[in-house]
């Protein structure tokens, strides 16, 4: 049976979040895991605040 991974959002936490956990599988050839990502729009946005 496949394992499943939830990653709800898709802001820099949440992304940094599930490619993260896809190296750690990837670095444990776990091939059985299934990371998803969920979020309202399918594109990350990054807003860098440059501070004066």
């Amino acid at each position: 049976m496949k394992q499943q991974i939830l990653v709800i959002g898709a802001g820099f936490g949440g992304v940094w979040s599930a490619l993260s956990a896809a190296r750690l599988l990837d670095q444990h050839d776990r091939n059985d895991v299934q990371i998803t990502v969920l979020a309202p729009q399918a594109e990350l946005r990054i807003r860098p605040r440059f501070y004066e």
